[in-house]
């Protein structure tokens, strides 16, 4: 994310402190994203980018439980989202908390209590039951490390079929596979565990600024 610096940080030090529960600052430089703890195997997140000349707000459920391929939003939300609502932000605007405040509290609040690990592990399940042959284009990529996590079954053969020709898929599903293979439940915990905290690590997530 980027935008005007520090400025952002002001405000989203400002707006945790109208949030439920606690929210931390995580990411590097002027521009961290605002993070709801604890994380464990998701992250739950508010962040602002550019946008023209002013910049706008997002906010979604980052799954730990796959292959890290940025940021997105498929379990998430944008201002464009809310109908009559503001589409940007101005951090200079006397305004701009009240805009973010009601962003968040309003509509990604409501959002990120949505998407918990059962929730998009419910949806992954019926997608994969849906277009097992597709995994590329039917979003059931966090099946089997759902599945490891919830203990609802075998992680095995969604794994098999998203190993594909992607080194990185194959050596995260395979992976995955195997440590099951080894060790059962425990084993594949363990690998999803150093999987995460590469992930927060590389992302500079990994601790809470503040």
């Amino acid at each position: 994310m980027t935008g005007a610096p520090e400025t952002w940080e002001r405000l989203a030090r400002s707006l945790r402190g109208d949030l439920p529960g606690r929210w931390t600052l995580r990411g590097p430089g002027s521009h961290p994203f605002l993070v709801r703890e604890p994380v464990a195997w998701t992250i739950a997140w508010v962040g602002h980018r550019r946008r023209g000349s002013h910049g706008t707000l997002s906010a979604g459920v980052l799954p730990l439980v796959e292959p890290f391929t940025g940021w997105h939003l498929e379990y998430g939300t944008v201002m464009d989202d809310v109908v009559g609502g503001p589409r940007t932000l101005d951090l200079d605007s006397p305004e701009a908390l009240g805009v973010a405040r009601a962003f968040v509290l309003g509509h990604a609040l409501e959002i990120l209590g949505h998407w918990s690990l059962e929730r998009i592990a419910e949806t992954a399940e019926a997608r994969f039951a849906a277009r097992p042959d597709d995994p590329r284009g039917s979003g059931w990529t966090v099946l089997p490390g759902c599945r490891v996590v919830l203990a609802t079954g075998s992680p095995e053969e969604a794994a098999r079929r998203l190993a594909g020709p992607d080194p990185e898929d194959r050596e995260y599903y395979g992976g995955l596979a195997n440590a099951w293979r080894a060790g059962g439940r425990e084993a594949a915990l363990r690998f999803l565990r150093r999987h995460r905290d590469d992930v927060l690590r590389g992302e500079q997530v990994d601790r809470a600024r503040s």
